[in-house]
């Protein structure tokens, strides 16, 4: 009986695959992996994980982490250029005027906003109210026509629902 080339380099491996000894798993190395799941290490990551939301005028607006906490730029892409797209610190100030607790500009309450395509306004969720700011005076105010809505939200196409 003549044997195929091609076995003589399966059966080692078949051979090794059936002699390999059980590992047993202890709470420690479960601890020691845990370490590494990304609820553990995506707060160690800064400048990653940016969506950017598109609004007019070839421009867009995004949410990113740094070490002294979060920031909302604006990027011009047709000029090239990326600002600040609010001010946070008096964001910060005037959401605390209006809903009576203390929020502080690197740590707004919030990571979806939604900007108004002519950069008048700000709207997000917090503390499941619907809040609306003026940009221009930094005004904020809880908007009652959007109560109940939740930041995972999508609205459809026409905003209607």
């Amino acid at each position: 009986m003549r044997l195929s080339p091609a076995l003589f380099y399966l059966l080692p491996c078949a051979v090794g695959l059936s002699q390999q000894a059980t590992v047993h798993l202890t709470t420690e190395d479960y601890a020691h992996a845990e370490k590494f799941m990304g609820y553990n290490t995506t707060p160690l990551v800064f400048g990653a994980g940016v969506r950017p939301t598109w609004i007019a005028g070839d421009r867009f607006y995004y949410r990113v982490m740094r070490e002294t906490g979060a920031e909302f730029i604006l990027v011009d892409a047709a000029k090239g250029a990326k600002t600040p797209a609010f001010d946070q610190a008096r964001l910060a100030a005037a959401l605390s005027t209006a809903s009576g607790t203390k929020y502080e500009a690197a740590k707004l309450p919030f990571q979806q906003a939604e900007l108004s395509d002519d950069l008048h306004t700000i709207s997000f969720n917090v503390a499941r109210k619907h809040w609306k700011c003026t940009l221009n005076t930094y005004q904020c105010a809880a908007d009652s026509t959007a109560t109940g809505r939740l930041s995972n939200d999508v609205p459809s196409p026409d905003k209607k629902t």
